[in-house]
């Protein structure tokens, strides 16, 4: 078996996730590929408050420089650097074993051809040079271009990982990540790749940590509370799920470029005479719903749903969604030994694995590309 490193940063925008894996191909069928992976180790470290700050104001379109875009992918870079390496030697792992690292990167702008059909684009910084260079490691990063030079969404890019680590021969299964945006995979029993569908459903925690911020001057509603305490308003949330991204046929991908300060600003506005928690509420509601709409409109509904991301900490959440899908059984990674904080990390090792052997790692099903295509960029180390 062989060593892999994933790293992650999502669009929570909080911080870095790193995850070893030792990982080895028994198939490299093109439809119906089989790993065996075993997560060795994993690791959090937090954004500090000026980078993250940083962060938000690009992402959220305000007016910037090139100069400014260059220092954060310099940056980011050292950080990732420096978040490996203290992942390494809290796990005492020589950094000379790893075969590659998966770098996502920090998304900063995600345009795909459903919503910008002439000009499609993505980019994620961090400058995986940086990586290379002082861990003397192979990085691998950039992974939604080539979807997107494909005709793809360039997202979702977990479904390939969450075939080969979660898919089962017997049982259909729903994937489920929420994180700033929330993204499912269906995985039906015994499937192939060709039978995945995969998509962004809307919000994930973006509104509700908006929300937080400017009601309760937190970071986050934490654990749910504030949101278990109030009552959801329902006409803010049909009005907020009549959007058209909500009607929209997979595959479709989205970000804070639509659920942002202006989608939560008309949500609260709505709730303009309710109490914060009421707010919150309704904000949960607006995550638990759409999720369980594009569930409910799946082939065939599944027996299980495994739900991952920082969204399994938010009790107004995973209550809505057992509430939402009786007949479905909802538990999180932890269950099937997995933790939910490091499982996006943990996919991105399986998808610098899956380049490094040669394995076309998207899922055209789900990102609309034309053919499934090697994802992602190598830089030696």
């Amino acid at each position: 078996m062989a060593l892999f490193c994933g790293v992650m940063s999502g669009t929570s925008m909080d911080g870095v996730d790193v995850a070893f894996a030792e990982i080895n191909i028994l198939s490299a069928d093109a439809q119906r590929p089989s790993f065996e992976v075993h997560l060795t180790a994993d690791y959090a470290v937090p954004y500090s408050a000026d980078l993250r700050d940083r962060l938000l104001r690009l992402r959220g379109g305000a007016p910037t420089s090139i100069a400014e875009v260059c220092a954060l992918h310099h940056t980011l870079g050292a950080v990732y650097a420096d978040a490996i390496e203290h992942a390494a030697q809290d796990a005492a792992i020589d950094l000379a074993t790893i075969a590659a690292v998966g770098l996502h990167g920090q998304t900063v702008w995600h345009s795909p051809p459903s919503t910008t059909p002439a000009t499609p684009g993505t980019l994620q910084i961090g400058q995986p040079a940086t990586i290379a260079e002082r861990l003397g490691v192979t990085v691998v990063s950039d992974f939604r271009a080539r979807d997107i030079a494909a005709g793809g969404e360039g997202a979702p890019l977990i479904p390939f990982a969450d075939y080969v680590l979660l898919g089962s021969p017997t049982e259909t299964r729903v994937i489920l990540n929420i994180g700033g945006i929330a993204n499912l995979t269906y995985l039906p029993a015994g499937g192939s790749l060709a039978d995945i569908i995969a998509f962004d459903t809307g919000p994930g925690n973006t509104l509700i940590d908006g929300a937080a911020q400017r009601l309760l001057g937190a970071s986050r509603d934490n654990g749910g509370q504030a949101a278990l305490s109030g009552r959801v308003q329902e006409r803010a949330v049909a009005e907020a799920l009549a959007h058209p991204y909500f009607q929209a046929p997979p595959p479709k991908s989205t970000g804070p470029e639509l659920f942002n300060e202006v989608f939560l600003g008309k949500v609260l506005q709505a709730c303009a005479d309710c109490r914060p928690e009421d707010k919150l509420a309704t904000l949960a509601a607006i995550t638990t719903r759409s999720i369980a709409a594009a569930i409910l409109a799946l082939p065939a509904p599944p027996a299980r749903m495994i739900v991952g991301g920082g969204g399994t900490q938010n009790a107004a959440l995973m209550q809505g969604l057992a509430t939402a899908l009786p007949g479905t059984e909802v538990q999180t990674h932890e269950a099937l030994g997995i933790s939910s904080a490091s499982k996006e990390a943990l996919a991105f090792a399986v998808l610098a694995a899956a380049r490094v052997n040669g394995i076309a790692a998207s899922a055209p099903t789900a990102t609309g590309a034309r053919a499934a295509r090697l994802l992602g960029c190598l830089t030696a180390g």
